[in-house]
Parts: structure tokens; C-alpha cells; sequence
């Protein structure tokens, strides 16, 4: 099982400047975390390891939605756990052959304790608590939307903005079946005549030209 760590950052609005990550972790199944947090706004600690018997231990307060790298010496088993002070241990997660360098979500009530326990040396290790959203693979970023009308897709969402434009093509004026004059009689500049009186009119001309052709050919 590996892990790997890659991102892409979008964006800057007028209030501040906004980082939007994707995350990419692997271990039985790939998964997709979007984290979104605004700079200098966000808890981070770092967690002291102790030597306990064969393993590395570190603890540290749980900060609800929130992201732990674990930076040791060689690759190894690593169990994460969660608990009430003062309560036993619960395992949260298990990696039984987890890279040296592990980045992993977690969601942990705040209030609560997280415990780290890895089978080999830490170096350091941090975790910063965030506002996340689990997504699927192949989520859409912001800079999937297409804010214009002329590049299509179809697994692009269009912008609102564009909808806006959309909207503001329809007609408010648009025709309705009651306007139709279906008789040559009526008229009306503002008026359409119906289908079926064009109908007629081709009638009335065939049948003129008809005439027409005969006298021509006496």
C-alpha cells in the first residue's frame, strides 16, 4: 500500500487569499479530499513522539476535520487512535505497511484525544485541523466551470453568471397561439398569420397560376 501527496491551488479573493487543495492519499482505495481554508486561519500542532517498549507514541487534542502527517525513518505499521481522556483507546485507523512519509484525513470529534502509535522512529509529525470535503475521484474544481458560451463540455458545469446571460436572451415578449390570425381578413401589422392560412394563400396563387397558363396557352 502506498500513500502520495499531490495538490493544485486556486485562487485569490478580496478578503484574503484562499488556497483550495486537491489531496490525493492511496492505500486500499483511492481517495480525494478537497481542503479549503483561508491563510493564517487554521489550527496547527505538532506531536512528540515517546518511546513505549517497540513502538512510537504520540498524542495530541483532537481538532474535528483535520489532516496528520506522519515523517518517520522507514516505512512500517501505523495505527491511529481516538478517546475521551481518561478512557481506553479506541482504533480509528490501521495501516499495516504504511510508507515513512503518510499524510491521512481524519474527522475526530473535538474535545477527544488522537493517539499515534507507529511501529518505527518518528521524525516529526503535524496536524492541522481544516474545513474539508470528502469527494470522489475525478471531483469538480473551480476552475472546471466554463464561464463563457462558446466551449461546451459535457461533463463541464457551466457558470452562473453565464445562466444570468442565458437568462437574459429569452424573450419577454414571445408570441403566443392567440396571437395567430388565421383568416385573410383581420390583418394586423403586429400580427402573425397562421400556417394554415399560408396554406391557403399557396392555394389561391397555384390556382391563378393555373388560370394564368391557360389563357396563355389559347
Amino acid at each position: 500500500m502506498r500513500s502520495c501527496l499531490c495538490y493544485r491551488k486556486n485562487g485569490i479573493n478580496q478578503s484574503g487569499t484562499v488556497y483550495l487543495y486537491r489531496i490525493f492519499l492511496s492505500h486500499s482505495d483511492l481517495l480525494v479530499f478537497l481542503i479549503l481554508y483561508r491563510e493564517n486561519q487554521f489550527i496547527m500542532t505538532e506531536i512528540t513522539f515517546n518511546q513505549r517498549e517497540k513502538n512510537w507514541v504520540g498524542e495530541t487534542d483532537a481538532l474535528g476535520k483535520s489532516v496528520l502527517q506522519v515523517q518517520r525513518k522507514a516505512k512500517g505499521s501505523l495505527f491511529i487512535y481516538q478517546f475521551i481522556p481518561g478512557m481506553e483507546p479506541v482504533q480509528y485507523k490501521s495501516m499495516a505497511d504504511a510508507e515513512a512519509n503518510v499524510v491521512v484525513a481524519l474527522e475526530i470529534i473535538k474535545g477527544m484525544k488522537v493517539q499515534v502509535v507507529s511501529s518505527t522512529e518518528v521524525v516529526k509529525c503535524k496536524m492541522i485541523g481544516v474545513n474539508f470535503t470528502i469527494s470522489p475521484e475525478g471531483a469538480l474544481m473551480e476552475d472546471d466551470i466554463v464561464n463563457d458560451l462558446t466551449t461546451g463540455g459535457a461533463d463541464k458545469p457551466l457558470s452562473a453568471e453565464q445562466g444570468k446571460v442565458l437568462n437574459g436572451k429569452i424573450p419577454t415578449n414571445a408570441l403566443k397561439t392567440t396571437d395567430l390570425v388565421d383568416d385573410l381578413t383581420t390583418g394586423g401589422t403586429g400580427k402573425p398569420l397562421s400556417a394554415e392560412q399560408g396554406k391557403e394563400l399557396k392555394a389561391l396563387i397555384d390556382a391563378l397560376t393555373l388560370r394564368v397558363d391557360a389563357l396563355e396557352s389559347v
